[in-house]
């Protein structure tokens, strides 16, 4: 009930149209439309965004071709039906680890997240969801194959579904095969374990044959100021400043359950050791979320796997230390505060959203005028005509010139529209009288936005 909530009463996705990458990529499963292809290194090279090995990522984007070739409402229906599956994927494996109430409070609470909201809001970010929707599977067969000793099958499946989230996003490359590695472990299951490492050993490979020696590249200067990703992650955990709130009450049960011997030096590590692993795979790409956190925006799936197991771990410890009785006291507060992040996250959404569909309607509706769009991510109108348009001339200018959009194209489409077009702050379409010129002088000085007017002889 709270994914039906939350997807179709306050993130209302169903309705929803293209959002910054999702025509692109689209437009790339068009035109690469084996599904098998995807997992080849050539296309997952092709497709690398900063070294990334990320193949379901445009296989999920095929799963909505099937449904229809460019309707964004497939695709949606498809992320809500991914966000269900999880979350209930979710309760399994929890309850196998805590109270069997406990756990559904917490996959109830999950949904509202705003960093789960965002793999349901962009859909360039169901790979995140799916992935994470691999991993529980992992780990439910894993638990499954350390219960019955004899069933092979079992470890297998654990295996060909941690398998599946590395190809899904390189934080379950590591986060999961801890978790699975320190399960086995436990359980003395060491061929099992030995197993695990197989299945490193060959993503390992899958990579290098990929993309080669090349990793991720780690903004440098950001690692002096990482105190700020972890000042700040409170808020990114609840969505609003209620989120320091959570930080004290779990970072409370974790000290009471220290204090009272509630958890064992091998609970500990695991604890521990998941959440150290999950941090530092993440690192190299906190500084966009760190300085954008308070917008609940697209950076906000970065921390998607972190939130979900800090959920979980406070549950955990929750149970631990407190009679049942007063469970629904720490509930109520996450209740309270995630239910108001996740209405501000909606609300965000809904504003982000709007000025990219506005944008993309204005262009589709009118191929005879040029339109100008100040959109942060340039490439959406790219996508979109590649998508609606193909074999047409493109008739749109963004805010930036660069490899993909030269200057001598921005001047071209000057010359060949006496007129540009653009939305005011009141989201209306209006002729722009003054702008080409800016935009000219602009482009011969390579200064952007495109739109920003020079400053006037003198002027700081």
């Amino acid at each position: 009930m709270p994914v039906l909530i939350q997807g179709l009463l306050i993130s209302a996705t169903p309705g929803d149209w293209w959002f910054e990458d999702d025509s692109p990529h689209r437009v790339f499963v068009r035109d690469h439309p084996n599904p098998i292809a995807y997992f080849g290194p050539e296309l997952v090279s092709k497709l690398s965004l900063n070294n990334s090995v990320t193949p379901w990522f445009t296989f999920t984007f095929w799963i909505d071709t099937l449904f229809h070739p460019t309707s964004t409402a497939p695709a949606y229906w498809h992320s809500l039906f991914s966000f269900w599956v999880t979350a209930c994927l979710l309760f399994l494996v929890l309850r196998r680890l805590m109270d069997e109430g406990i756990a559904l409070a917490t996959v109830l609470l999950w949904p509202f997240l705003p960093s789960s909201i965002v793999t349901l809001e962009f859909l360039s970010t169901r790979h995140y969801l799916e992935g994470l929707a691999f991993s529980l599977a992992a780990v439910l067969f894993c638990l499954k194959a350390v219960e019955e000793e004899g069933k092979q099958i079992y470890m297998w499946t654990a295996s060909a579904f941690y398998l599946l989230a590395c190809t899904a996003k390189e934080v379950y490359v590591s986060g999961t095969f801890f978790v699975l590695i320190c399960f086995y472990l436990k359980a003395r299951r060491f061929g099992a374990a030995v197993g695990v490492f197989g299945c490193g050993l060959l993503y390992a490979g899958y990579r290098f044959l990929s993309l080669g020696a090349g990793g991720k590249p780690m903004d440098m200067s950001f690692l002096s100021q990482y105190d700020l990703f972890l000042t700040r992650y409170p808020f990114m955990f609840g969505g609003n400043n209620g989120g320091y709130l959570l930080a004290a009450v779990t970072f409370g049960l974790l000290v009471a359950a220290l204090a009272l011997r509630r958890l064992s030096f091998q609970q500990i590590f695991f604890i521990g050791g998941t959440l150290g692993v999950m941090l530092f795979t993440i690192v190299p790409v906190t500084a966009p979320v760190t300085h954008g956190y308070e917008g609940l925006g697209p950076w906000y799936r970065v921390l998607f796997l972190l939130n979900t197991y800090i959920l979980a771990v406070t549950a955990y410890l929750a149970g631990k230390v407190l009679p049942l009785r007063w469970m629904p006291v720490p509930a109520v507060i996450f209740a309270a505060v995630l239910g108001l992040g996740a209405w501000n996250a909606a609300e965000a959404w809904d504003a982000r959203k709007e000025g990219y569909t506005l944008d993309g309607r204005f262009y589709l509706a009118h191929p005879d005028r040029l339109l100008y769009s100040k959109e942060p991510a340039p490439w959406f109108l790219y996508g979109l005509h590649r998508l609606y348009r193909p074999g047409e001339v493109a008739h749109y200018l963004t805010w930036r010139v660069d490899n993909g959009t030269p200057k001598e194209h921005v001047l071209k489409l000057l010359d060949a529209y006496p007129e540009i077009w653009a939305r005011d702050d009141d989201g209306v379409y209006r002729i722009q009288p003054g702008l080409p010129a800016i935009i000219r002088a602009n482009c011969e000085r390579g200064a952007t936005p495109l739109h920003r007017p020079l400053p006037e002889k003198g002027a700081p």
